[in-house]
């Protein structure tokens, strides 16, 4: 009698299933609304002191639904860009 070679099975990684794809995105929001809210104040302050330019508040939506969809589809890469995000915010903030 052959013996069927049972092939190990392929763990699945949670990051990539839909439940920890919206629980990264969900997660997103919590540090993303103060970053964002941070670029958008910075970027709304100067352009209000040079001209009559401003930027609305469905820009600072935009920014976050964009954070989010980022965060939803690239889960893997999303800690990245959001360090390297603040990081930016706070070396531009050293010299302001």
């Amino acid at each position: 009698m052959e013996t069927l070679k049972k092939t190990p099975a392929k763990t699945v990684d949670p990051d990539h299933t839909i439940g920890g794809r919206f629980a990264s995105a969900f997660a997103s929001l919590f540090f993303s609304l103060p970053l964002c809210g941070l670029i958008w104040l910075s970027v709304n302050y100067e352009l209000v002191g040079g001209s009559d330019l401003i930027l609305h508040a469905s820009s600072f939506f935009f920014l976050i639904g964009f954070m989010v969809i980022f965060a939803f589809v690239f889960p893997k890469a999303f800690p990245t860009l959001f360090g390297r995000l603040w990081e930016a915010v706070l070396g531009i903030g050293k010299y302001w």
